[in-house]
This record gives C-alpha cells, sequence and structure tokens, in this order.
C-alpha cells in the first residue's frame, strides 16, 4: 500500500510502500535529499518478510540547461 505524500523526517522527505509479491510481504521506503538547490538524491530500501531494511537501488536528479 502507498502510503500517499510522504512525510519529513529531519530535511528528508520519506514515503512507505507496503505491497505482496509472490506471497512475501514487501516493504519500501524511498527517501529523498536535496543535494543543491538544483539536485537530488532518491534512495530506495526494500525488505521482505520483515526483514531489516536493506538499500535497493539510488538515484541522483539534477537540473539541466535546455536551450
Amino acid at each position: 500500500m502507498y502510503n500517499g505524500l510522504g512525510n519529513w523526517e529531519g530535511s528528508d522527505w520519506v514515503f512507505r510502500h507496503e505491497y505482496e509479491e509472490d506471497k512475501k510481504k514487501v516493504k519500501i521506503k524511498q527517501v529523498v535529499t536535496a543535494t543543491s538547490p538544483s539536485s537530488f538524491v532518491a534512495r530506495f530500501y526494500r525488505s521482505e518478510n520483515d526483514a531489516p531494511m536493506k538499500l535497493w537501488w539510488t538515484v541522483k536528479h539534477s537540473k539541466t540547461e535546455v536551450h
């Protein structure tokens, strides 16, 4: 289940998701962190069947000029 708009945890914007996949309970945590006025990093953590969360993947975003 997607929890909607996310919550601020310090300076991070955090989203949490839960769903079932192949009969496993999956939890996803997405942490969005601003790294500059024009960029941010989104880190995704994943857990199956209540195991500890582990970093799953990271995406780095930055604004570019369009000419």
